[in-house]
């Protein structure tokens, strides 16, 4: 249902820089590895990091979007990547906390946010 979704979506708004991929995360191998790529209720973040840390190029970020504070998920993520930024959210009209998470793996080099 949802690549139907976006593939209409992608129609519809006329979009030619954009392409829909049917496969899943962790089983889908790129040629050319993305700067940042982002999550909205997809897992936790270590098992973000574990099933798309492999689609960042060097120097790329994992951006996850979260409710509360995620200060449990934290504790939690695997060694090998750090937490950069916690940004607090303010959603319009939405009334709720949101946070965005941005992450990189510790082994890569990456530039100024």
């Amino acid at each position: 249902k949802k690549v139907t979704f976006l593939r209409q979506a992608v129609l519809e708004l006329g979009l030619t820089n954009a392409s829909v991929v049917d496969k899943r995360v962790e089983d889908y191998r790129p040629l050319t590895k993305f700067q940042n790529v982002v999550s909205r209720a997809f897992s936790d973040l270590h098992d973000f990091t574990a099933l798309a840390g492999h689609l960042c190029d060097d120097g790329g970020r994992l951006l996850a979007m979260k409710g509360l504070h995620p200060h449990d998920e934290l504790a939690r993520l695997p060694e090998n990547w750090v937490a950069e930024h916690i940004f607090a959210l303010d959603v319009p009209q939405l009334g709720a906390t949101r946070h965005l998470v941005v992450m990189h793996s510790k082994s890569t080099q990456v530039g100024a946010w």
